[in-house]
């Protein structure tokens, strides 16, 4: 007889004819034990350097400012300011709109050998008509880009928005 059900026939047949039980251990090999792979990876941080940065909406200079960028972490800047509104709406809460910025530049590595910069840069203004319905207008540039070679860099994105980095 094969396999378990083989085995367990035997058993009761042993148990029937009046003859003491045997004990009975059932077992199966071990599992064998786990793949363990191991890769080196070395993760070296991109070195700390200062960038200057002028974020501009048209030819208004939103922010101008120096950022250290690199060590595997993002440097950013944010304003967030009210507008006033002329027009006079019954509700006060909402009588004045919020002008916002935020860029954040961060390195990366692109492949080992090949450092990286993320730039994300955000502007947002409350609607030019102003009257009580409290609408915004926002434009943003989020790039990815390989900076070798020049020491200065200018995206641009829609509405007039411009961001310069520059390498000290």
């Amino acid at each position: 007889m094969n396999g378990r059900g083989g085995f367990l026939a035997v058993a009761m047949a042993i148990i029937g004819a009046g003859q003491a039980p045997a004990l009975l251990a059932l077992t199966s090999p071990a599992p064998p034990p786990p793949l363990v792979r191991t890769v080196e990876r070395t993760r070296t941080q991109i070195p700390i350097q200062p960038v200057k940065v002028t974020m501009s909406i048209g030819s208004t200079i939103l922010w101008s400012g120096t950022l250290n960028v690199g060590g595997n972490r993002q440097a950013r800047v944010s304003l967030s300011e009210p507008v006033a509104n002329d027009a006079q709406c019954d509700d006060n809460d909402y009588n004045d709109g919020m002008r916002e910025f935020s860029l954040t530049l961060s390195a990366t590595r692109m492949s080992p050998q090949q450092n990286g910069y993320w730039l994300n840069a955000t502007y947002s203004r409350p609607s030019t008509n102003m009257s009580c319905t409290r609408g915004t207008r926002s434009v943003s540039i989020n790039q990815r880009f390989d900076w070798a070679g020049s020491n200065s860099l200018t995206f641009e994105g829609d509405g007039g928005l411009k961001v310069t980095l520059q390498r000290n």
